[in-house]
C-alpha cells in the first residue's frame, strides 16, 4: 500500500512521526518552503531523511509539476496533515482510497483558519481534534475519529496547541490500522450545525489599550507562540508581548498604554481601559527579555498607533 504525506508545521511531524511509529510505510513527502510559511512551521526533512523518505521542497501543491509527481507516485492514501493551502480537485482524485485531513476542532464546529487562537478568542469551553476524509468544501468530508479536548481558564496557543497534538497523535494511533483496512464508519457532518473561523491575520494582533485588561490578556494568550503574538509600538517600533498576568488591584491614575510599575524580574504594569495589566515576556528589535528588563521607569506610554490603524482602516489605506 502506497501512502504520500503533505504538511509543514509542528502538528505534520507530529502526525508524521507517529504514522512511522506505527510501521506506515510514506512513499514521498511534499512540504513547503520556509519562505512560504509562518509561526509554526517545522521542518520535515530531517525525520523523512532518517526515514529514508524521499522529500519534495515545494511551493504550491497545487501545481502541474506536484500532481504529476503525485501521479506517477499512485498512492493508495495521501495524508494531509497541517499546511495552509487548499488541496484541488486533482489532487483529491488522485489516491485510490481518497485524502486524509486533520482539523483542530470538533466538525463541523469551527471549520476554517485560524482555530486555535480563535478557540481562545471565543471562550470554548471544549474543543478538539477531526481526522476526515478531505473534500472539495471547507473542512466538510466525512469524518473518520475525533477526539475532544477540555480548555483551561488560563489556555494559551502554546498550551492548546500542545494538547491537540496529543490528541493528534492519540487518534491516528487508535485507527491508522482501521482505515488502512476500510474498516472505518465514516460520520457524514451537519452543514447546518457549522461555524466557521476566519482567516487571521498579523493585524488582527495590534493591542488596543482602551479594552479591558482581560480581552488584552486573552488577546496575548491567543496569540502567543507558535503564532506571531500580539503585539504594540514603543518608539515606533514593534514589541510583542507573549505572556501577560491579569491583577486585581487599580488605584493608578494613568492613560491607556501607560507603564505605571516596573517590577525587577517580573515585568511591567500598564493601565488598560479597566484596570492593569501585568506585562511578562516581550519582543523588541529581535530580542526576547522580560518587560523590567527594557524599561527603568515608569510613566512611558505605548503608541498610539492602533488609533492611526483604524483611522487608515476608515479610509482603506490599509
Amino acid at each position: 500500500m502506497k501512502t504520500v504525506f503533505i504538511g509543514t508545521v509542528e502538528s505534520s511531524y507530529a502526525a508524521l512521526e507517529e504514522l512511522l511509529r506505527n510501521n506506515i510505510d510514506i512513499d514521498a513527502i511534499f512540504t513547503l518552503d520556509k519562505n512560504k510559511y509562518n509561526s509554526d512551521f517545522k521542518r520535515l526533512k530531517p525525520l523523512a531523511e532518517n526515514a529514508g523518505i524521499k522529500t519534495y521542497l515545494i511551493k504550491n501543491i497545487n501545481n502541474q509539476e506536484n500532481i504529476e509527481r503525485l501521479k506517477q507516485i499512485k498512492p493508495d492514501f495521501i495524508f494531509v496533515i497541517g499546511i495552509s493551502q487548499i488541496v484541488k480537485k486533482q489532487i483529491l482524485k488522485i489516491p485510490k482510497y481518497g485524502c486524509i485531513g486533520f482539523h483542530p476542532s470538533l466538525l463541523p464546529k469551527n471549520r476554517g483558519r485560524g482555530v486555535i487562537p480563535w478557540t481562545i478568542l471565543r471562550e470554548i469551553k471544549e474543543t478538539g481534534v477531526t481526522l476526515f476524509y478531505l473534500d472539495e468544501g471547507m473542512d466538510s468530508g466525512d469524518i473518520i475519529a475525533q477526539k475532544k479536548i477540555n480548555i483551561d481558564e488560563r489556555e494559551t496557543a502554546r498550551t492548546l496547541y500542545d494538547k491537540v497534538i496529543k490528541a493528534l497523535k492519540k487518534v491516528i494511533r487508535n485507527n491508522i490500522n482501521d482505515i488502512l483496512q476500510g474498516n472505518i464508519n465514516l460520520i457524514k457532518q451537519d452543514a447546518n450545525k457549522a461555524t466557521y473561523c476566519a482567516k487571521r491575520t498579523p493585524r488582527d494582533g495590534i493591542i488596543d489599550w482602551n479594552k479591558s485588561a482581560y480581552n488584552i490578556d486573552k488577546l496575548i494568550r491567543a496569540t502567543t507562540k507558535p503564532y506571531p503574538g500580539a503585539y504594540t509600538y514603543y518608539k515606533g517600533k514593534k514589541l510583542i508581548i507573549w505572556s501577560s498576568e491579569l491583577l486585581n488591584k487599580d488605584n493608578h491614575i494613568a492613560k491607556h498604554g501607560q507603564i505605571v510599575e516596573i517590577i525587577s524580574g517580573k515585568g511591567v504594569k500598564v493601565k488598560t481601559g479597566d484596570g492593569l495589566l501585568l506585562i511578562h515576556e516581550i519582543e523588541y528589535l529581535g530580542k526576547f527579555m522580560i518587560a523590567s528588563e527594557l524599561f527603568e521607569f515608569p510613566g512611558i506610554k505605548f503608541d498610539d498607533l492602533y488609533d492611526l490603524y483604524l483611522q487608515l482602516k476608515q479610509i482603506n489605506i490599509t
